[in-house]
C-alpha cells in the first residue's frame, strides 16, 4: 500500500463507525491486557456482554484493575465477573509467570487481546527496562511477542476442542495486537545488529512509538505462520483515539495536540469497535485490520526487505526471551 496520506487518514476518522460486532462467547475465555484503562478497558466491557466464562483483565496494578473489573461487572448487570491477574510487560520474568501461570490454570484461550502498550512520545531521554532494552521496545515488542508465543500453543489446543457453545461451533481461536496505522509512516527499521540492541542505543528518536507499531507487525508475521490454520493471529488500528499515550508530551505541545484531537480523534469506546471487530470476525490469519475492515499493510511490512527484518527481530527476541529463561523451540 502507499503511504496513508493524510486526506485517507482524516476521511477515516470522520466516518461513522458502525456499532461493534458481538457473538456468543459461552464457555470462552478471553485475557485482555492493559484491560483497566483506555481502549483495553472498552474492549473487555464489550466482551464481558457477550457472556465468556472467564474473562481476565491483565494489568500492572491490581488495585487499577480491581477498580475496573467492579465497572465491568456492574455495566454487564453481574452476568460476568472479570478477574484481575497481574502483569507487568516491562518485566520479561514477571511476564514469563503470567504466561506460566495462564497455562497452568486455564484449560482453553479464545481470545488473548495483547492490547497494552506505552509511547515515549515527550519524552527527552530513554527509559530503560531491567533487561538493558529501551523500554517502549520492551513493552510493546519484546514481551508482547513473548507473552503471544507461550500461550499460542494453548490456543491451538483450544482449537482442538469441542465447541463450548452449540450457537457458535465455527469461531476459532484470535490472537489480536493492537497496532496502530501510525506503521505507515516508518519506512524501515534500523538495520545494523543486533537491530533491538541498536535502537535501544540511539537516542530516543521522535518515532519510537511508530517503529514499535512497525514491528507488531512483522512480529505477527512469524507468530502467524507458528499458528498454522487453527488460530487467527492478527494485528489491528483503533484509529487516532482520545488515550493517556500522550500524557508525557509538554507544554505548549500538549494543548496544541488538542486541537485536531477534538476535531478528529475518536473516543476510545468506539475505537474499542475497530479492536473488537478484529477480535471476533473470522479474517485471514497474518491479516491487517483498521476501521472495521481488512487492510493492505505498509509497502514495508510487506516488502522483501520487512520480511528480512522479521526473520532477524524474530531470531534476536528468541535469543533475548533464552535469558529470562524461555526456550523458544520453533
Amino acid at each position: 500500500m502507499a503511504p496513508y496520506p493524510a486526506t485517507a487518514f482524516i476521511s477515516d476518522q470522520l466516518k461513522t463507525l458502525p456499532e461493534a460486532p458481538t457473538v456468543d462467547l459461552t464457555g470462552r475465555t478471553v485475557i485482555v491486557t492493559g484491560g483497566n484503562a483506555g481502549l483495553g478497558y472498552e474492549c473487555a466491557k464489550k466482551l464481558a456482554f457477550m457472556n465468556p466464562a472467564k474473562l481476565i483483565i491483565a494489568c500492572r496494578s491490581i488495585s487499577k484493575g480491581q477498580e475496573a473489573a467492579g465497572s465491568i461487572k456492574e455495566a454487564a448487570d453481574g452476568n460476568c465477573q472479570p478477574e484481575v491477574w497481574q502483569l507487568d510487560l516491562a518485566d520479561m520474568k514477571q511476564t514469563l509467570s503470567f504466561g506460566q501461570k495462564c497455562l497452568d490454570e486455564l484449560d482453553r484461550l479464545d481470545i488473548f487481546l495483547s492490547n497494552a502498550g506505552i509511547s515515549p512520545m515527550g519524552k527527552n531521554e530513554k527509559d530503560m527496562a531491567e533487561s538493558g532494552y529501551e523500554l517502549t521496545l520492551q513493552v510493546n515488542n519484546i514481551s508482547n511477542t513473548l507473552l503471544c508465543h507461550q500461550l499460542l500453543p494453548l490456543m491451538q489446543k483450544t482449537a482442538q476442542l469441542p465447541p463450548p457453545s452449540a450457537s457458535l461451533t465455527n469461531f476459532k481461536p484470535h490472537l489480536t495486537i493492537v497496532a496502530s496505522d501510525r506503521h505507515y509512516s516508518i519506512s524501515q527499521i534500523p538495520q545494523t545488529e543486533p537491530i533491538l540492541r541498536t535502537m535501544s542505543d540511539i537516542s530516543l528518536p521522535g518515532n519510537r512509538y511508530e517503529e514499535t507499531k512497525a514491528i507488531n507487525l512483522l512480529n505477527a508475521i512469524p507468530l502467524a505462520e507458528l499458528a498454522g490454520e487453527s488460530v487467527i493471529v492478527n494485528t489491528c488500528s483503533p484509529g487516532w483515539c482520545y488515550s493517556g499515550l500522550i500524557r508525557n508530551l509538554q507544554f505548549p505541545l500538549k494543548y496544541i495536540h488538542r486541537i485536531p484531537m477534538a476535531i478528529l480523534a475518536r473516543t476510545g469506546e468506539q475505537g474499542s469497535r475497530c479492536i473488537i471487530w478484529a477480535t471476533i470476525s473470522d479474517v485471514p490469519n497474518g491479516s491487517y485490520c483498521d476501521t472495521m475492515e481488512v487492510r493492505e499493510p505498509s509497502d514495508y511490512v510487506i516488502s522483501e526487505e520487512g520480511k528480512t527484518t522479521a526473520s532477524k527481530l524474530y531470531k534476536e527476541m528468541k535469543d533475548i526471551w533464552k535469558t529470562a529463561g524461555y526456550i523458544a523451540t520453533d
